[in-house]
C-alpha cells in the first residue's frame, strides 16, 4: 500500500489521506493518459496498415500497383451501402446531385443545421475571427484542449509522454487496465485536488510527530522553541531512566554471579541446581521422603552448609558497593511443590488440597531450619523480615517438551523476589 498526504491550497497546511495501489509514476501517468492516447494513435494506425499489406496475395499486390487503394472492410461496407442508396435515387434527386448536392446522413444534417443556427448568431467581431482562420470549437472540446495544454506545461508529464511513446501494445493495454481500477480513480482524484504522494514510512513519521506535538502541547499554544526545550528535557529524562534500569539489570547479573561462585559447587553436589535468575532448586528425591514433611539427616546437613551463605549473599546484594547499585529484595520465599497424586483421595480437588497441605508443611520445615542456622544474629533478624514459606501443591508443574514432568515437579525451591518500588519512586520524582 502507498499512502498520499493531500495538501490544501491555503496557508501551506496539509491534510492527511490515504490512496492505495499506485506509485507516483503510475498516478501521474493516469492524469496524462488521454493525451498519450492521442499521441500514440497515429503510430498504431500505421502499424495496422503495414500488417494488412503484409497479408496481400500476389493478385492483390498487382491490383494495388495499378492504382487500387487499401480500404478497411468496414469502410468498404459503407461505400457499398452508399452505392446501393445511390441506385435508389429518383431522377429529381440525381438532378440535385449533378447540381452539386451532397448526400448527408440525417444526424449529420441536424448537426449542420445547428451549426448554421449558431453561425447566424455570431457577432461581426466573431465573424472577423472566422475570416482570419478561427475555428468553431464546442465548449467541452475547448476545455479538453486547455486541460491537455496545461498538462504539457509540466516537465514531469512531458518526460512521461516521451517514455510512453515507446510503449508496446501489451504495455499500453496493461496501463489502460490500470487506469480502470478504483484505486487509480481515487488516486487521480486526490492528485487533482493537490495531494502529495509520500511513502508509508514518511506518513508514519508524520503521524508520530503530530502525536508527539499533541502530547507536548495539547492546547497548541507553545512556540517551537518551547516545544524543542520540552523534547530535550524528555530526552534527558529518558536517558536517566535507561541508565538506572541498565544499572539495576547489571546489579542483578552481578548478584547471580556471586551466588553461583558461592554455592553452585555445593548445590550441584547435593543434587540441586541454580537457575539463571538465582533460584536454588532441590528435587524431592534429595529433600523429603514420599508423603513426609520431615527433613532427613542428609538434607539437614546440606541446609546447615547452604542456608547461612545463601542468606548472606542475598543481604549483601541489598548493600550498595562501589561496583554495583543496591538491590531491593522484597521477599525471600521458600516454595514447596508436589505432583497431583494422593493415595486414598476420592476427587481431583481432594488430591490438590492434600498436596497443598504437604507442600506448605515442607516449605515451612525448610524455612524453620534455615532460621535456626542463623539464630539471633543481625543476619537472622534481617532474614525474618523477608522470609516466607509458600506451598503450591501441583499448580506449578515443570514441563518437558510441552508435557508436565510430574517427577521433576516434586521439588523445594529457595527463591527471592526483587522489588522495584524504590526505583520507580526515584524515577517518578520531578526533575
Amino acid at each position: 500500500m502507498r499512502n498520499y498526504f493531500p495538501g490544501s491550497n491555503s496557508g501551506g497546511q496539509y491534510r492527511r489521506g490515504a490512496i492505495m495501489g499506485l506509485t507516483v509514476a503510475e498516478a501521474f501517468m493516469l492524469v496524462a493518459f488521454v493525451l498519450l492516447m492521442l499521441l500514440l494513435f497515429w503510430r498504431h494506425q500505421v502499424e495496422d496498415d503495414v500488417e494488412l499489406a503484409s497479408r496481400l496475395s500476389p493478385e492483390d499486390k498487382r491490383t494495388l500497383s495499378e492504382g487500387a487503394v487499401l480500404i478497411a472492410p468496414r469502410r468498404l461496407e459503407d461505400l457499398e451501402r452508399q452505392e446501393e442508396r445511390a441506385s435508389q435515387l429518383s431522377s429529381e434527386e440525381w438532378e440535385r446531385v449533378d447540381g452539386g448536392a451532397v448526400l448527408v446522413p440525417p444526424r449529420r444534417l441536424e448537426d449542420l443545421e445547428r451549426q448554421a443556427e449558431r453561425a447566424s448568431q455570431l457577432s461581426s467581431e466573431e465573424w472577423e475571427r472566422v475570416d482570419g482562420g478561427a475555428v468553431l470549437v464546442p465548449p467541452k472540446r475547448l476545455d479538453q484542449l486547455k486541460d491537455r495544454a496545461r498538462l504539457m506545461e509540466d516537465d514531469g508529464l512531458r518526460t512521461l509522454a516521451k517514455a510512453a511513446a515507446g510503449l508496446e501494445r501489451e504495455e499500453l493495454r496493461r496501463l489502460t487496465d490500470l487506469t480502470r481500477t478504483p484505486e487509480a480513480v481515487a488516486a487521480a482524484a486526490a492528485l487533482s485536488e493537490g495531494a502529495i504522494p509520500v511513502s508509508a514510512e514518511r506518513l508514519a513519521a508524520a503521524e508520530e510527530a503530530l502525536a508527539l506535538r499533541q502530547a507536548l502541547d495539547p492546547e497548541g499554544e507553545s512556540s517551537k522553541e518551547a516545544l524543542l526545550q520540552r523534547i530535550e528535557t524528555l530526552k534527558a529524562r529518558q536517558h536517566e531512566v535507561d541508565k538506572r534500569l541498565a544499572e539495576e539489570e547489571a546489579a542483578r547479573r552481578a548478584f547471580v554471579d556471586n551466588l553461583r561462585r558461592e554455592l553452585s559447587a555445593d548445590v550441584a553436589l547435593a543434587g540441586g541446581r541454580i537457575d539463571p535468575s538465582g533460584r536454588i532448586r532441590f528435587p524431592q528425591a534429595v529433600v523429603f521422603e514420599t508423603g513426609s514433611d520431615d527433613i532427613p539427616p542428609r538434607f539437614m546437613t546440606i541446609l546447615d552448609n547452604i542456608c547461612p551463605r545463601w542468606l548472606r549473599t542475598l543481604k549483601a546484594a541489598t548493600e550498595p558497593t562501589a561496583a554495583t547499585v543496591r538491590l531491593d529484595i522484597g521477599e525471600i520465599r521458600i516454595e514447596g511443590h508436589s505432583s497431583p497424586e494422593w493415595e486414598g483421595a476420592q476427587t481431583e480437588r481432594d488430591k490438590w488440597v492434600e498436596n497443598l497441605g504437604l507442600s506448605q508443611r515442607r516449605a515451612q520445615s525448610v524455612l524453620t531450619h534455615c532460621l535456626d542456622r542463623v539464630g539471633e544474629t543481625p543476619l537472622g533478624r534481617w532474614a525474618r523480615g523477608k522470609l516466607t514459606a509458600v506451598g503450591y501443591s501441583s499448580s506449578r508443574p515443570l514441563s518437558n517438551r510441552g508435557q508436565a514432568d510430574w517427577r521433576a515437579s516434586r521439588r523445594v525451591v529457595l527463591g527471592h523476589e526483587f522489588s522495584r518500588e524504590r526505583l520507580i519512586s526515584d524515577l517518578a520524582k520531578p526533575g
